[in-house]
């Protein structure tokens, strides 16, 4: 299993957005991923995934049910 922090209040890298809540990403083999998400800021959540997909840390937000 992996656990990806995607936000929280705090930028790890130039580039990235920070915003109050919490965003973690849930990965297990047979299974798709998992999203929990606290925060109210989705421009950002979706500015993280496109960032970080291209550097392969995160899927791409076609690979992951938002629904």
């Amino acid at each position: 299993m992996k656990v990806t922090i995607v936000y929280d209040n705090e930028v790890e890298k130039q580039g990235l957005r920070a915003g109050w809540g919490f965003s973690a990403l849930v990965q297990a083999e047979n299974t798709s991923p998992i999203l929990f998400d606290t925060g109210a800021d989705s421009p950002t959540l979706l500015h993280i995934f496109e960032t970080r997909s291209q550097e392969k840390i995160l899927p791409t937000t076609q690979e992951i049910n938002f629904s």
